[in-house]
């Protein structure tokens, strides 16, 4: 089944500062969250021959709110996402996976400037019905 990221929603960034314990370096570290709304590419009745260890489709999305991160800038990127709303149209005795999985942060270079990498979540989306995922991505760079 192919799925489409129907709404994206951010909330407020939490920017503070760090120490890197081995150094004793300022860090700098950002958590950034919201919601992403996930459903099948198309609305009405389908047959899908998902099952229970199916991988789930590749998906990704630039992580809103993100500031770029310069090339060679050492910086660590966390990602998580977590099921956080399901509707099912169906009923049945029939298991099917949803939801989420290898969820990780990758740096994508920016189109105009090569020089700049913005933070790019990506994951396996898989199951049969819309839902709604939290993600949150956790950065930390030299401050």
């Amino acid at each position: 089944m192919t799925f489409v990221l129907r709404d994206l929603t951010a909330d407020p960034p939490l920017h503070f500062a760090a120490t890197d314990p081995t150094t004793g370096g300022p860090l700098r570290a950002s958590i950034l969250s919201g919601g992403a709304a996930l459903g099948p590419a198309a609305q009405g009745f389908s047959i899908t021959s998902s099952r229970a260890d199916d991988p789930g489709q590749p998906m990704g999305f630039p992580v809103p709110q993100a500031e770029p991160v310069r090339f060679g800038e050492p910086a660590r990127l966390w990602g998580e996402m977590s099921l956080s709303q399901l509707v099912i149209n169906s009923s049945g005795s029939t298991v099917m996976p949803q939801g989420v999985s290898r969820v990780a942060v990758q740096l994508l270079p920016d189109q105009a400037d090569q020089s700049l990498l913005w933070p790019h979540l990506t994951f396996s989306c898989m199951g049969t019905d819309a839902f709604v995922a939290r993600y949150r991505v956790a950065m930390v760079r030299s401050g």
